[in-house]
């Protein structure tokens, strides 16, 4: 997995369950720091969410899925905000520029097949976004991300998750 997701998994668990969990779930782990557009074992990462369900008592989609909108409401919308918002007036412009922004994306992590979506518009401040990818395990990070990524436009995103055949010889989707 990227590092990006590692490092959001790391600073969910500092920034909402506080630094003693934070310092447990980094005990004996190299690097405690991850370059963001490194690819890092998967294994590392669902180690990593498996640790922090058995600290806060949650599964590990669950765990997932809150690092995921923790990521999209506070960290991406920090970090990559102008990126995310430019030419974005609303949530729904941002979510039909997602091909555009894949490819920004694909610059900076150029291991990552970016994950397909269809948008449903279910209401003035609601949609369902269909989430189609190849790869099983991130798709909760993922809804999450879009979730939280939502809240940044004041709108509510509903994600449905959809598991695509893996094609030979392509990265991965997360």
């Amino acid at each position: 997995m990227i590092g990006i997701v590692n490092s959001a998994l790391l600073a969910y668990a500092r920034e909402i369950h506080g630094p003693e969990v934070w310092a447990r779930l980094t005990t004996g782990l190299e690097p405690v720091v991850f370059v963001q557009t490194e690819d890092y074992d998967d294994r590392l990462t669902f180690e990593l969410a498996d640790a922090l369900a058995s600290e806060t008592g949650l599964d590990r989609e669950t765990v997932l899925e809150r690092v995921g909108e923790h990521f999209g409401r506070y960290i991406a919308a920090r970090d990559f905000g102008v990126m995310i918002r430019k030419g974005s007036a609303t949530y729904r412009d941002f979510l039909l520029g997602l091909s555009e922004l894949q490819t920004r994306f694909s610059l900076i992590f150029p291991t990552v097949e970016g994950p397909r979506f269809s948008v449903e518009e279910t209401g003035p401040t609601s949609v369902t976004i269909k989430h189609f990818a190849p790869r099983t395990g991130f798709g909760p990070f993922v809804s999450g991300m879009l979730r939280g990524l939502a809240s940044t436009f004041d709108v509510e995103a509903r994600v449905e998750r959809f598991a695509l055949p893996v094609e030979e010889g392509h990265g991965y989707a997360y």
